[in-house]
């Protein structure tokens, strides 16, 4: 009896002990609310081998913005099918950004609960081209600045924003027909689904269209930028630009003239001004310029400073109110002035949000003198990146100031009146941290 109840124990140890030992099982994702299915065929030129592309599905939000929800691999010229991960309006779109197509797929896609839609086919095309000739009144090509060559850029209307969809310059790579010629003639493609566009022509800023580094900073464009709207000379505005149709295919015949520009040239940098914490007002300073401007255009970006983080816009105006969450950001502000009849620099400048400090004291009285021990600290950053000055007061007194080194100080004070004394301790704050301050009372013996 006893040996079968030692064996019995022994299979419930075995068996609580292989059920402890078992993964877990994965909780079941959410089932999708439907799907979206349709064929995938082209009418380019591509390759006779079988082809993957990137099927994107982008849900409309409750703003009405397509926002990216995934992204799949299919096979071009097989039928496809795509989860719908919540009932609502969708839209569909195909890539093979390497070879150059353009893409004809339904404006919309409504998915209802459980329901699987099908008939969204996708037909890549060729990508149209647009083509023309840029008539140079008064320069040449190869005179313009290094690393700020004249570009051709084609623009579509994209959530409401005018956005590039495809451009070319003198050293464009890849078809060598897709670029501005040394005799002035350009042919471009137009990316994407976008039946109408409107061409621009410019010698863009520093960092506009092109990372190149040799670009001057704050140097205006050498010649007029220009939007075709059939005349010689064209517009000075997009607004103003007269639409080009590109559902049909390829045109030609895009010509224009460009000229040299007057350049308006700044004679003071532009600067941030207010304080660099989480909460506070930030005003940009626009700088100074000649001939002065008419109107100034401010763009606010923030970028995180640990990693490689990419600046992002995260305001417009004069004015900024850095947001809670700020600390150890770097912000930037471009500066766009401009003028009628002149072409314009854009300036920049930046600072780093300091991250808030807090003063942490220890004090040890003694005969006529004390010891206080500081410690700095800051939620941002390690406490041996924390350096500076503290100085300790009495009644608005300044008696002594040390340094801080790896975010500990040691302040000793002596000659000091017999009693108890409120003292304040003071931390300067330093280019990461803002100054901070406390006070500890102390009974001197």
């Amino acid at each position: 009896m006893k040996k079968m109840s030692r064996a019995a124990l022994v299979a419930v140890l075995a068996l609580v002990a292989s059920l402890l030992m078992a993964p877990a099982a994965p909780l079941a994702a959410a089932a999708p609310a439907g799907s979206i299915s349709g064929t995938i065929t082209s009418s380019a030129d591509l390759p006779s081998d079988v082809l993957e592309a990137s099927v994107r599905v982008y849900r409309r939000d409750a703003q009405g913005v397509f926002r990216l929800e995934n992204a799949y691999t299919r096979v071009v010229g097989q039928r496809y099918t795509v989860p719908a991960q919540s009932a609502g309006t969708y839209r569909v779109e195909v890539h093979l950004d390497e070879w150059g197509v353009a893409m004809r797929a339904p404006a919309t896609v409504t998915v209802g609960q459980g329901a699987a839609v099908t008939g969204a086919d996708v037909v890549l095309d060729p990508q149209p081209r647009v083509s023309g000739r840029i008539t140079m009144e008064d320069f040449e090509l190869d005179t313009l600045q290094e690393g700020r060559p004249l570009y051709v850029v084609a623009l579509a209307r994209v959530a409401g924003e005018w956005k590039p969809v495809g451009s070319v310059d003198r050293l464009t790579y890849g078809d060598p027909a897709l670029r501005i010629h040394r005799d002035g003639t350009f042919a471009l493609a137009v990316e994407g689904p976008h039946p109408v566009v409107r061409l621009k022509f410019v010698q863009p800023h520093c960092g506009e269209l092109s990372e190149q580094l040799s670009c001057g900073l704050g140097l205006a464009p050498e010649v007029v930028t220009t939007f075709w709207d059939g005349t010689t000379r064209g517009a000075s505005t997009v607004d103003a630009a007269v639409d080009i149709d590109v559902s049909a295919g390829s045109v030609v015949g895009r010509d224009v003239s460009m000229r040299r520009s007057q350049q308006m040239r700044f004679t003071k940098e532009p600067t941030i001004t207010g304080s660099l914490v989480p909460g506070q007002v930030l005003t940009a300073q626009p700088g100074t310029y000649s001939p002065a401007p008419t109107a100034v255009a401010y763009t606010w970006m923030a970028a995180h400073l640990r990693g490689n983080a990419s600046f992002k816009v995260v305001g417009t105006g004069r004015t900024f109110r850095v947001p809670a969450g700020f600390a150890n950001h770097a912000v930037r502000v471009i500066v766009r002035p401009s003028r009628a009849g002149y072409e314009a620099p854009a300036l920049s400048t930046q600072e780093r949000i300091k991250s808030p400090s807090r003063v942490g004291l220890k004090a040890k009285a003694g005969k006529r003198k004390a010891t206080v021990a500081v410690t700095i600290t800051s939620p941002e950053h390690r406490s041996t990146s924390l350096n500076g000055r503290v100085s300790i007061y009495a009644k608005g007194k300044r008696i002594k100031t040390v340094t801080v080194r790896r975010g500990q100080a040691t302040i000793a004070i002596a000659k000091q009146k017999k009693g108890k004394r409120t003292y304040t301790v003071r931390y300067s704050g330093s280019w990461i941290t803002t100054p901070s301050q406390r006070s500890i009372r102390i009974a001197i013996r």
